[in-house]
């Protein structure tokens, strides 16, 4: 999928962007049981969600299963109907607070990383962001 184009989430494209990700995890060497993030980029209407979002992560979740666990990083609306759905575990929380439900997710603690407002860093357009509780991150050595 294009994580800017709810068009382009469907259960199809879940089932091949999981088989993908799985693959090329393996053979980085990421760690069994860290979490591999997927976005969606964009504020959701809750018809997209129902009809895109969670067919998507329906397609991909078994390609995560024993391996690795499944993040994602959106809107809180988006983040609290695939918590409900039992389809992520790991939430990241988009910096754009205007989306749906965003105000209202970060208030709830609920995030596992939050995304800042962007800045500039020794000359780099940067997105800063704060991890605040353990979220199936890792380092390949």
């Amino acid at each position: 999928s294009q994580g800017d184009d709810i068009s382009t989430f469907t259960a199809q494209s879940g089932m091949l962007d999981g088989a993908t990700a799985r693959q090329q995890a393996i053979a980085v060497g990421q760690p069994t049981g860290s979490a591999i993030y997927f976005a969606v980029d964009t504020g959701v209407l809750a018809a997209q969600v129902t009809n895109n979002i969670i067919p998507y992560f329906q397609g991909l979740k078994p390609y995560m299963d024993g391996v690795f666990k499944v993040g994602v990083y959106g809107a809180g609306d988006t983040l609290t109907a695939l918590e409900a759905a039992g389809l992520a575990e790991y939430f990241w929380l988009g910096g754009a607070l205007g989306w749906a439900g965003s105000r209202l997710y970060l208030k709830s603690g609920k995030a596992h990383i939050v995304q800042g407002l962007p800045t500039t860093v020794n000359g780099l357009s940067i997105d800063p962001d704060q991890v605040t509780k353990e979220a199936g991150l890792f380092t390949v050595t």
